[in-house]
């Protein structure tokens, strides 16, 4: 009996020390675009969908579509590189998060670009909104 009672500890002990690492509910909306900037630069199209909240996934349309659409207006070899998150407001389950970096585009000069995402917080996770500019 003591010897469950012991195993039983420390599969609690493992679940509260892990549990943590294993969730996103402490990721901030500022945390959210970055991984979302990551994964265009990484042309991970399946990643942003699943960044993306419900009524940007219905614009979207099933995955295939929406990675297509996505596809389509980052051409390989676009880059964003000196990433920096401005301002990170949030009010409730919504929030903006304005960010600023250098935007390259292939055959294009560097731009200096600064844009504000807008994200809400769907089943406790940020996500990308479809009012962004």
């Amino acid at each position: 009996m003591a010897r469950i009672l012991k195993s039983g500890i420390w599969i609690i002990i493992a679940a509260l020390l892990l549990a943590p690492a294993l969730s996103c509910d402490d990721e901030s909306p500022g945390d959210v675009v970055l991984v979302a900037l990551q994964a265009y630069n990484d042309r991970d199209f399946n990643k942003l969908y699943d960044l993306s909240s419900a009524s940007l996934r219905e614009q979207l349309g099933d995955r295939e579509q929406g990675i297509e659409i996505m596809a389509g207006t980052w051409p390989p070899g676009a880059s964003i590189s000196d990433i920096e998150i401005l301002e990170e407001n949030i009010d409730g389950d919504t929030a903006e998060v304005v960010w600023r970096g250098n935007v390259q585009m292939p055959d294009l000069p560097v731009r200096d670009t600064q844009s504000t995402i807008k994200l809400v917080r769907e089943e406790d996770q940020w996500k990308l909104d479809s009012n962004s500019s």
